[in-house]
């Protein structure tokens, strides 16, 4: 039977669209086109998909899928297939010492990670931790390490290992307050218990991230966010500085005992580092390259495959339409476009009426997951209040041509000693914005097992 018939099928007996449900029903992950056995489950878990393999089966049907709605988790899945990747990827261009001491960096990306978009702060002894580990780790692998020109892009990938994981433990925060949020909203307390069967600081393994446990509750309080959960946005517009937000309304955002601020001096003077973090990413070559490769330039591209940063809009139509827009002229760095395109985000990362951050005394994995938890709950009071919140990332990174608005940003938020920030964001009135683009549930097939 080719899938196709089998899918249409099954669509039509269980009517998947009709029912609201938490995550994506029908067909999940594309397979092989012609299916004769099919295996039968609960949970699309390594176990099961292991065991249909070994029995031979072309497709699988389970209660349980592989992908929930939301972001976050979306995010958390990209960064641990991400991880996985490129890891297994480094270590055929460079050594395996390599690829693993660079892989095992992942605390530094998540602890600049937490700071650009979560504004958490560390500790000195999670430092001194950090830094002992990784030395550890280098004397372990002692005259297994190796400097070979031949082999930098294998390196690089191996630190790309690091970012991703760090990526998948932010992420991963955000979930949870978002699922324990929803639980309360069907009458469940939700108990998270993190790390339950321990955790490396330096590396993804097979351990949970952490553990839910759903209790029936009829006495558990709703929380008043969740109305705001399927209209938050990051919202990546320019905002209007003639509509000031108010000392109030910032409070009302900030909450969970994080730190903001209206005043004008502070601001410009976080402004230009924040503004200078956007110049040198899109201004240093291999940075702004690959996130032209990313772009998806046009309504048709981004429904082709919306993975990726989506320009579309009326200019970006008829630009591409008269062959003014394409990736060639957008990576022509001395180009018309590529100046336009400049000039509007600095004018974009310029306009901030209001700005947020999260710091943590330390650098822990539960103090990562919790700096998640802080951003989501203060991105849903902001969309409650109509205030529109956008990540400030670029001044946060740690790579050489970004390291005096690094500095300068720590230095202005006061995260000193042990103290990390994880996340800088800026607060104000923008234009609505729509829901990022989706692949449709139909898309989401379950992985063909082989």
């Amino acid at each position: 039977m080719k899938l196709s018939e089998l899918v249409a099928r099954l669509d039509t007996l269980l009517a998947p669209g009709e029912v609201r449900d938490y995550g994506p029903n029908g067909l999940q992950f594309e397979g092989r086109a012609e299916v004769s056995r099919v295996a039968l489950g609960v949970t699309a878990c390594q176990a099961f998909l292991d065991r249909a393999a070994v029995w031979g089966a072309d497709a699988t049907l389970v209660h349980h899928g592989l992908f929930w709605n939301g972001a976050p988790l979306a995010l958390a899945g990209l960064c641990f297939a991400g991880d996985l990747a490129l890891w297994h990827w480094s270590i055929r261009l460079t050594s395996v010492a390599n690829a693993t001491l660079l892989a095992n960096a992942a605390p530094i990306f998540v602890a600049l990670g937490g700071w650009l978009l979560f504004a958490q702060r560390f500790t000195g002894t999670f430092i001194v931790g950090m830094l002992l580990a990784l030395a550890g780790a280098a004397v372990l692998m002692g005259q297994s390490l190796s400097l070979d020109p031949g082999r930098l892009a294998g390196d690089a990938l191996g630190l790309l290992t690091a970012l991703f994981y760090a990526g998948y433990i932010l992420a991963v925060g955000r979930f949870l307050e978002l699922a324990r949020i929803a639980a309360a909203e069907r009458g469940y307390a939700m108990e998270i218990e993190p790390f339950p069967e321990g955790e490396d600081p330096h590396a993804l393994d097979r351990r949970p991230i952490a553990r839910l446990r759903f209790t029936q509750n009829p006495a558990v309080a709703r929380d008043p966010l969740f109305d705001q959960i399927t209209r938050r946005r990051s919202n990546k517009e320019e905002y209007d500085l003639s509509k000031p937000v108010s000392q109030s309304d910032l409070a009302k955002v900030v909450g969970d005992g994080d730190t903001g601020t209206i005043d004008p001096e502070w601001i410009a003077a976080l402004r230009e580092q924040i503004v200078a973090g956007i110049d040198k990413e899109i201004t240093t070559p291999k940075a702004y390259m690959e996130s032209v490769n990313l772009m998806r330039i046009s309504a048709a591209e981004v429904d082709a495959n919306p993975d990726g940063i989506s320009l579309n809009g009326p200019m970006f139509e008829i630009g591409k339409m008269l062959g003014l827009v394409d990736r060639a002229a957008l990576a022509e760095m001395d180009g018309a476009v590529f100046k336009q395109g400049l000039s509007g985000l600095r004018a974009t990362y310029g306009s901030i009426p209001a700005l947020f951050w999260i710091v943590t005394p330390g650098n822990s994995r539960v103090e990562q997951l919790e700096a998640g938890r802080r951003y989501v709950r203060a991105n849903l009071r902001a969309t409650a209040l109509g205030l529109g919140m956008h990540p400030m990332s670029q001044c946060l990174q740690e790579y050489e041509e970004v390291a005096p608005m690094y500095a300068r940003v720590h230095e202005l938020l006061g995260a000193t000693g042990k103290q990390r920030v994880q996340m800088i964001a800026r607060i104000g009135y923008g234009p609505a914005v729509g829901p990022a683009p989706r692949w449709p549930m139909e898309t989401h097939l379950q992985a063909p097992v082989t």
